[in-house]
C-alpha cells in the first residue's frame, strides 16, 4: 500500500509518538487527494493500517485515543478523517473511530446515528432462577443526538428490529423523537445494518442477565458488582437495590479484610455474623451442603445489631447506614417478604425490627421461604415459570428473638439466635469502650465495601475440589458428641454445617490474603468457642417438651370444664384415667387426639411432629399396626371411652399421654 509505505519509511527508526502522528497526517492528507482507479485500496484501508502500525509501535495508545488526536490536529485535512462519526460530533459518546457508512442516510449521519452497544442473552438464564427471570432476547442500543433537548438520547431495541422494518420500531423510533417519515425506515434499517458491520468490533457487547448470583450449573457467578455484567430484573424496586446496593468503594480488599477482622476476632459470634456472605456463596454453588438459616441478633437498641448485620453486608456492597440492602419487617405481608428474598439469589438478605411483624406473618413467610414451591405462575412474555426456595441466609435484628414468636420444630431448627449481649459480651458492661469500637468499625464499614465476596468466589472456583473436601473435614470435626435426650441432635446439625463452613470460609481467607490478623490459631479459637455456643443452644429447652407442658397445664387448668365426663355446659376432650399394660397400672391423660391436634395447630407447633417426638420419649402409649403383607406401622392413638353428661358414651381415638414420664421430661427440660 503506497500510503502505508510512505508512513513507514518517513518514520523508521523514529520512537517519537508526535513525530509518528505527524508523519500519519502527511500520508492520509495524500491519500484523500489521491483519485483511485480498480484494484488499489482504499483511503480507509490505508488510513486503517497506518493506525494500526501506529498502534504497534506504541502499544499504550489505542486506535480511539489515535483517531481524537488526527482529528484535532490542526494540520488534518477534513477529507482525511471527515467518516468519523466524532468528526461531525465532537460530543459523541460512542468510540471515537467508529465510521459512518459511505452509503449512508444523510438525515442518520446529520443527527449522529449509531449503534451505541449490545445486550446479548445469556444461557444461564434457566429454571434454577426463572423466579426473578424475564425471558431475555440480544438487545441493541442505538443513539443519537437531540438538537432540540441538546443531549444525546438513548433508545433499546431487539436485534431482530435491526433487520427489518417491523412496526414495534416505527413505533419506537417515532415515540423517542427521531426525525424520520414512514417512507424512510427502509432506508434506516439499511443504515443501521451498515453501521454494525462496519463499527461491530468498536461497539461495546455485554452479557444481559435477569438474576445475580449463582447459574444453574454452578459454574459462573453472576455479579451486580463487576463491570462486564449488565443485570437487568423486571421488578423496578428489586433493580434499583441490585444497582444501588451491590456496589463496591474503595480498591484494597486485604486492608479491608484486615482491618474487620481485627474489630470482630475478640468477639466470635461476631465473626460468625461477618462470614455469612461467603457462606452463602459456598452453599448455593454447591461447595457446602447446608441449610440455609436465620441469624436472629436480637437485644435492647443502642447495642450494635444494625451494626452487625452493616459489617455482614461488607463484602457484598454497601455497608453504609441507610444502605438499600437493609430492608424492614415493619408492615410487611408474607408474600413482600418473599418477593424482597427472591431477586437476592446467592446472598444473603437483611431484615431490621423482627419485634413489630406479626407472629402469623413472620411464621408463615419463613416457612414458605424455607419449605415450599409457591408453583406455577406466568411470566410476562407467556412462558411459565416456578418459585423456588430461598437461596438466601436471613440475617434479622429486633428487640426480642423471633424464636419467641416461632414454634414450629422445623423452623426453630433454622433459627441461630444470637442476644447482642452475648455476641458483645466483653463490651456491654462498658459503654465508653462499646462506643469506641463501635465508631472504629462503623468508620470502616463507611470507607470500603463490596470488594471482597467476588475474589473469594474466584478462589473457590480455582480450589473447588479441596474446599469440598475440606468441609468434609470439618463437617466430621462437628459432630454432636452428646447423647443426652434433651439435646437437640437435628437443630445442632443444622448449625454445625454452618460452623464446618465458617471454619472454611476463614481458612480460605486467611490463605488467600495471607492474613497477619488471623491465623491458625485464631481460626480455630473463632470456630471452637462459635461451637460451645452451638452446643449450650442445643442443649436448652426443646420445643417438644415445651409443647408437653403446655398440654398438661391446659389439661389441669381446664379439668372440670373439659376432662371431667360429667360437665353438661362444655365439650369432653378426654379425661385423667390410668391403662394397664403387663400388669402394670400407668396413669395418663387420656385426650381426644384431634382435639390435641387443633391445640398444638393453634399455639404454632407441628402436631404431627411434636406427637413423634412424644412416642420417641416413650411418654406416650404406641402400639404395632399390622397393614397385611407384612406390612407394619407405629401408632400413637387408641379408642378410649368417653362418658358425657347426658350419659351417651363416644370411642374416639385419644393420645394417651403417661403422667409420671411426661413431669419426669418436663422437670429435665427446665
Amino acid at each position: 500500500m503506497k500510503y502505508l509505505q510512505m508512513y513507514s519509511n518517513n518514520v523508521r527508526g523514529n520512537t517519537n509518538y508526535n513525530d509518528h502522528l505527524l508523519e500519519a497526517i502527511i500520508s492520509l492528507n495524500d491519500s484523500a487527494k489521491y483519485q483511485r482507479t480498480e484494484g488499489i485500496p482504499s483511503h480507509r484501508t490505508e488510513r486503517s493500517s497506518i493506525i494500526e502500525a501506529i498502534m504497534g509501535m506504541f502499544p499504550d495508545k489505542t486506535e480511539e485515543i489515535i483517531v481524537v488526536d488526527l482529528i484535532h490536529a490542526p494540520s488534518i485535512s477534513p477529507d482525511a478523517v471527515n467518516d468519523f462519526m466524532y468528526f461531525h460530533h465532537r460530543s459523541f459518546p460512542g468510540n471515537k473511530a467508529c465510521l459512518i457508512p459511505e452509503f449512508s442516510l444523510n438525515k442518520a449521519k446529520q443527527i449522529g446515528l449509531h449503534i451505541h452497544n449490545f445486550f446479548g442473552s445469556t444461557p444461564y438464564s434457566g429454571s434454577h432462577f426463572e423466579v426473578v427471570n424475564v425471558k431475555l432476547a440480544p438487545q441493541t442500543i442505538i443513539s443519537y443526538y437531540d438538537d432540540n433537548l441538546e443531549k444525546w438520547v438513548l433508545l433499546q431495541v431487539a436485534d431482530t428490529d435491526l433487520y427489518r422494518v417491523t412496526k414495534e420500531f416505527e413505533e419506537t423510533c417515532i415515540s423517542n423523537g427521531l426525525p424520520f417519515q414512514k417512507g424512510e425506515f427502509e432506508k434506516l434499517m439499511k443504515y443501521i445494518s451498515a453501521y454494525k458491520e462496519l463499527n461491530h468490533r468498536l461497539i461495546p457487547s455485554y452479557d444481559q442477565y435477569s438474576f445475580i448470583g449463582w447459574n444453574e450449573d454452578k459454574t459462573q457467578f453472576i455479579s451486580p458488582r463487576r463491570k462486564d455484567c449488565y443485570v437487568r430484573i423486571a421488578d423496578d424496586k428489586a433493580q434499583t437495590m441490585i444497582k444501588h446496593g451491590y456496589v463496591t468503594k474503595g480498591n484494597d480488599a486485604k486492608q479491608n479484610l484486615e482491618q474487620i477482622l481485627e474489630q470482630l476476632k475478640d468477639h466470635p459470634l461476631s465473626v460468625a455474623v461477618y462470614v455469612s456472605s461467603y457462606i452463602n456463596a459456598l452453599m448455593s454453588g454447591g461447595l457446602a451442603s447446608t441449610s440455609y438459616l436465620i441469624l436472629d441478633i436480637y437485644g435492647a437498641k443502642g447495642k450494635g445489631k444494625n451494626l452487625l448485620q452493616y459489617t455482614a453486608m461488607n463484602p457484598i456492597g454497601k455497608s453504609e447506614e441507610k444502605s438499600l440492602l437493609m430492608q424492614t419487617w415493619v408492615g410487611a405481608t408474607d408474600a413482600g417478604i418473599l418477593a424482597s428474598i427472591r431477586p437476592h439469589s446467592s446472598h444473603p438478605v437483611f431484615f431490621d425490627d423482627s419485634q413489630i411483624q406479626t407472629k402469623e406473618t413472620l411464621q408463615k413467610a419463613i416457612y414458605t421461604a424455607f419449605n415450599s414451591s409457591l408453583g406455577v405462575k406466568a411470566n410476562k412474555d407467556g412462558t411459565s415459570r416456578e418459585d423456588k426456595n430461598t437461596t438466601s441466609i436471613i440475617i434479622s435484628t429486633g428487640e426480642t428473638s423471633i424464636l419467641s414468636m416461632v414454634h414450629m420444630d422445623g423452623l426453630t431448627r433454622r433459627v441461630l439466635p444470637l442476644s447482642i449481649d452475648r455476641v458483645l459480651e466483653k463490651l456491654v458492661d462498658q459503654p465508653e469502650k462499646l462506643k469506641e469500637w463501635q465508631d472504629r468499625l462503623g468508620k470502616l464499614l463507611n470507607s470500603t465495601y463490596g470488594l471482597t465476596l467476588d475474589l473469594f468466589v474466584d478462589y473457590t472456583l480455582e480450589n473447588k475440589a479441596a474446599i469440598e473436601k475440606r468441609f468434609e473435614k470439618y463437617i466430621a470435626l462437628y459432630r454432636a458428641d452428646s447423647e443426652h435426650i434433651m439435646f437437640d441432635h437435628e437443630r445442632y446439625n443444622s448449625y454445625a454445617k454452618y460452623l464446618a463452613s465458617m471454619h472454611v470460609v476463614l481458612e480460605c481467607l486467611s490463605e488467600k490474603y495471607q492474613l497477619s490478623s488471623l491465623n491458625h490459631e485464631e481460626i480455630n479459637r473463632i470456630c471452637e468457642y462459635t461451637n460451645d455456643y452451638l452446643k449450650e443452644i442445643c442443649t436448652g429447652r426443646n420445643k417438644n417438651i415445651e409443647a408437653l407442658e403446655d398440654v398438661m397445664a391446659y389439661a389441669t387448668t381446664n379439668q372440670k370444664k373439659h376432662f371431667t365426663e360429667s360437665n353438661p355446659n362444655h365439650s369432653q376432650y378426654g379425661k385423667f384415667s390410668e391403662y394397664k399394660l403387663n400388669d402394670k397400672i400407668i396413669p395418663c391423660l387420656m385426650i381426644v387426639t384431634n382435639e390435641l391436634n387443633n391445640l398444638l395447630t393453634t399455639w404454632g407447633y407441628v402436631s404431627k411432629n411434636v406427637i413423634s417426638s412424644w412416642a420417641t420419649y416413650g411418654i406416650i402409649r404406641t402400639a404395632t399396626s399390622n397393614k397385611g403383607g407384612g406390612r407394619l406401622s407405629k401408632v400413637n392413638s387408641h379408642k378410649c371411652s368417653l362418658t358425657h353428661a347426658d350419659n351417651t358414651k363416644t370411642q374416639p381415638y385419644c393420645t394417651f399421654i403417661h403422667l409420671e414420664d411426661a413431669q419426669n421430661l418436663i422437670d429435665q427440660n427446665n
